[in-house]
C-alpha cells in the first residue's frame, strides 16, 4: 500500500520521501522547513501495549514531538489522527483479559491515551483544538468489514493466506474496543512553541510490574 500512495504521489510531481522518521535527517537536511507535518494513524505502530505500560510509548512519544518540533518552521502546525486507548485498559484489572489476549494474538498492536499524547507535546506545542470523533469508529470498521466480505475471494487471492487471516483479525479487534468504547479517534492540532525547555526532565510515565 506505501509503494502504491508513493508512485501515486510521484506521478503527480509531488515531492515525496518514503523513510522513518527516525531516519530522515539526511533526507531533509537540504528542503525548507514545512509550515504543517500530518501525522495519521501512526503512533499505534510505536509500541505494544505492554510496551505502554512500562513507559517506553512515553520516551518514545518524547523524541517524536521533539523531532516534530526540530523540524517545522517558526509557528508550524502538527495535525495528529490518532487512535487511542482508554486510561483504564492499560491499569483496570477488568480489562486483563481483553489485554493479554490482544497482547499474545496481536503482538504489534499498541495505542497511547490521548493524555499521553497531550504530555508528551506539552514541552514543544501549545493545543490548538483536540476532537474527539470516537463516534466515526464502529460504522467505519463495519464498514470495511463488510467490503473485505464481499470481496474476500479477490483479496484472498491477493494477499498471503496468514496475512490476510492476521488483518481480518485486527480488523475484528478494532470493531471490539470500539463498541466497548475502550477505543477512540482522536484529531488534534498543535501549533509549534518558540522553543522547548533547554533542560526537560523524563518523561513521566507509570511502571507496571
Amino acid at each position: 500500500l506505501q509503494d502504491i500512495l508513493i508512485r501515486w504521489h510521484r506521478m503527480r510531481g509531488h515531492d515525496t520521501l518514503w523513510c522513518s522518521w527516525e531516519e530522515s535527517a539526511a533526507q531533509l537536511a537540504e528542503r525548507p522547513k514545512p509550515d504543517a507535518m500530518v501525522v495519521i494513524e501512526m503512533i499505534f505502530h510505536m509500541a505494544s501495549l505492554h510496551q505502554n505500560r512500562t513507559g517506553f510509548l512515553d520516551a518514545k512519544l518524547a523524541r517524536f514531538f521533539a523531532w516534530a518540533h526540530a523540524g517545522l518552521a517558526e509557528d508550524g502546525r502538527l495535525f495528529l489522527q490518532t487512535l487511542n486507548i482508554a486510561p483504564e485498559f492499560l491499569t483496570d484489572p477488568a480489562h486483563r483479559p481483553m489485554f493479554e489476549r490482544i497482547y499474545h494474538e496481536l503482538p504489534w498492536l499498541g495505542f497511547s491515551t490521548r493524555e499521553q499524547i497531550l504530555r508528551q507535546a506539552a514541552p514543544f506545542f501549545e493545543v490548538v483544538s483536540a476532537e474527539d470523533h470516537s463516534s466515526d469508529l464502529v460504522p467505519t470498521y463495519r464498514f470495511w468489514r463488510a467490503n473485505v466480505e464481499a470481496h474476500r475471494p479477490a483479496l484472498e487471492e491477493m494477499i498471503a493466506p496468514g496475512i490476510f487471516a492476521y488483518l481480518v483479525k485486527e480488523l475484528d479487534q478494532f470493531i471490539e474496543l470500539a463498541e466497548t468504547g475502550a477505543l477512540g479517534l482522536n484529531r488534534i492540532c498543535l501549533r509549534r512553541r518558540a522553543a522547548p525547555p533547554p533542560d526537560r526532565p523524563g518523561s513521566e510515565s507509570t511502571v507496571l510490574i
